[in-house]
């Protein structure tokens, strides 16, 4: 543990606060279902505890049960047993008694147990969950605000059903922070429809993931805008466990990556569908899934639009191809099994190459929509450049105090065009993955102590970016807190 110095001397020695971008509650649930029941009765908050416990009911299925309906495997034990830290997380005001032995100034508390309410719940019932759960949290934090804030969670199930919680939730509850997940399952018709009559069991297990973006059947640019209008950064939060990435016998295959995953899904599918060229004034941080996918993604987007944007993708014509020459060539290096093969012409003998091309034989070379040859249409490019002024500063990336990849997005070299992204400290306090909460500032130093983060990239990393993340377009989100002033100071220096 860094030095064995602790998390406190750690701090004490630090020029700047620390935020904790992504600590964790563990609601404490029978004052919940209280929320619950003021919300929708006595048979709701049951209801929602029932369908709670068959969410995670793999431990209670005997093995050919879990296989049979590829049930996921989720995790297994307490998040820590320690009775203190998980008190803490369960009650804020003993988590604020803590916090200066954590090193930490502030905090953004998100759900558990609420994230797991909320998706364990039938489509039109989750803008209640929601509301029951974020009136929770708002009462639960009130007193503490001073040093931490919960962040509303924010059904995406529709634009419509966004927004008015979303209003709700700032407005008439004064909370600060919002969380959305990253995808929202939607029902593949065709494979639901039996007969002529759409299969409710079907259409719930017959789905694709909606990503907010890229092919999305609802637009959602109305709740990106409220968000750009209210000054709110959403922040995304989910578990990618779906096609490849789930297992019915291991929980830590399906935890692999999944958060990751998840970001990279909404991350790829915002920017590629134009809301950050739309909206250039949105930020949006996709946490707990660290940097690498992201530095990854942000070079990946760059040399696929130099090699597929409008005018590069030409180069690729079938058009253009002299199809004459490629079969004297075969024929004078093949031999003679390919010269008797190359008798008929090549777009029938070699219909597959021609296919993979976009090439259909009854409608020739054009494709019926000529705009789908141009994958970045939705995005306002004329110059690579363009591609980082729409993802570096739109984009914030949570990473948990251990994490490696906060080198590379930081280091200024490794990535096109000099470009640092912008990562977020999330201590991940609450969760199983955080043994002793008192060692998580601790952990994150020993980047600085290895020499993979630079005391400036620290500073970035544990204060700096989640400042500019919920305060750039609302100053006011850290007024009246303990790093008030600090946080002025950045947000003025712009």
């Amino acid at each position: 543990m860094s030095s064995h110095r602790s998390s406190r001397e750690i701090r004490a020695g630090l020029s700047h606060p620390v935020i904790d971008a992504d600590g964790h509650q563990l609601e404490f649930e029978p004052l919940m279902l209280e929320y619950l029941r003021d919300v929708g009765g006595g048979q709701f908050a049951a209801g929602s505890q029932e369908a709670l416990r068959k969410f995670f009911g793999w431990y209670q299925l005997t093995p050919s049960e879990r296989r049979a309906g590829r049930v996921v495997r989720p995790p297994w034990g307490l998040q820590t047993t320690r009775p203190d830290d998980i008190a803490a997380c369960m009650a804020p005001a003993l988590f604020r008694r803590n916090m200066d032995e954590l090193g930490i100034d502030y905090a953004i508390i998100y759900p558990t147990l609420g994230g797991a309410y909320m998706r364990s719940a039938p489509v039109e019932l989750r803008s209640a969950v929601c509301r029951a759960i974020n009136h929770f949290y708002a009462d639960n934090f009130r007193d503490q605000a001073d040093r931490m804030t919960p962040a509303a969670i924010i059904p995406m199930a529709t634009p419509e059903a966004a927004i008015a919680e979303l209003d709700y939730a700032i407005g008439e509850l004064g909370l600060k922070a919002i969380v959305i997940d990253c995808v929202a399952p939607r029902p593949i018709e065709a494979l639901a429809n039996v007969r002529g009559q759409v299969s409710p069991a079907l259409a719930r297990t017959m789905t694709w993931l909606d990503s907010f973006g890229v092919d999305s059947e609802l637009d959602y640019d109305p709740f990106w805008a409220r968000c750009v209008e209210l000054g709110v950064s959403p922040t995304a939060h989910q578990a990618g466990m779906w096609g490849t990435r789930t297992s019915v016998s291991s929980y830590v295959h399906n935890h692999l990556g999944m958060f990751a995953a998840a970001g990279e899904a909404i991350c790829k599918s915002l920017f590629l569908s134009g809301v950050t060229f739309r909206f250039p004034e949105l930020q949006i941080a996709l946490l707990e899934g660290g940097a690498g996918w992201a530095c990854s993604l942000f070079g990946d987007l760059i040399e696929h639009w130099e090699k597929r944007n409008l005018q590069a993708v030409e180069d690729y014509d079938p058009k253009k191809l002299d199809r004459d020459r490629l079969s004297a060539a075969l024929r004078e290096h093949g031999g003679e099994r390919y010269v008797r093969l190359l008798e008929r012409p090549l777009e029938e003998s070699c219909r597959g190459l021609f296919l993979l091309a976009g090439w259909v034989p009854e409608a020739g070379w054009e494709p019926r929509d000529t705009t789908l040859l141009d994958d970045f249409a939705r995005c306002s490019i004329e110059r690579k450049q363009d591609l980082r002024d729409h993802f570096v500063p739109n984009f914030f990336f949570g990473c948990e105090a251990e994490d490696p990849s906060v080198g590379w997005a930081l280091d200024g070299k490794s990535l096109p065009m000099g470009a640092r992204l912008q990562v977020l400290f999330g201590s991940d306090i609450g969760h199983w993955d955080v043994t002793d909460m008192r060692s998580v500032l601790a952990e994150a130093y020993e980047l600085v102590e290895h020499g993979l983060v630079s005391a400036a990239g620290f500073r970035e990393f544990t204060f700096e970016n989640v400042v500019k993340l919920h305060g750039r377009h609302k100053p006011e989100f850290f007024r009246g807190t303990s790093v008030e002033h600090e946080a002025a100071a950045i947000l003025a220096a712009g």
